[in-house]
């Protein structure tokens, strides 16, 4: 029994270290809000060792999003711009408008789904 408990928090343990040790990427989500529908497309844009460096990468990424989205004489096509911890929505003056999502995730998850020959 002391055997058995051993080892299952021997595999235990490496499980967690293992997932601790994954790489985490930065994420870049983006919807268009037009009348014409259109898939969501994502952008891949660092690596981290661990989450808080990925997290810090996210929101200094976020913020420089935020700035340049913002309305004003070097946008003057944007009408409004909201703005939340990881998230980006703009609306356009002639219409429809756009949302810029930021995820960190493990490397072994891919936000664009399954891949491989069908």
């Amino acid at each position: 029994m002391t055997a058995i408990l051993g080892s299952v928090l021997l595999v235990l343990t490496l499980a967690a270290s293992a997932g601790a040790e994954c790489a985490w990427v930065l994420w870049e989500k983006l919807e268009l809000k037009t009348p014409a529908p259109s898939e969501a497309s994502w952008s891949l844009h660092s690596a981290s060792v661990s989450r808080p460096l990925c997290e810090k990468a996210l929101t200094r990424l976020w913020q420089v999003r935020v700035e340049t989205n913002k309305p004003g004489p070097l946008a003057p096509g944007i009408e409004e711009t909201t703005a939340a911890p990881g998230l980006v929505s703009v609306r356009w003056k002639q219409g429809g408008g756009s949302t810029t999502t930021f995820y960190c995730l493990p490397d072994t998850i891919d936000p664009r789904g399954p891949t491989g020959s069908k």
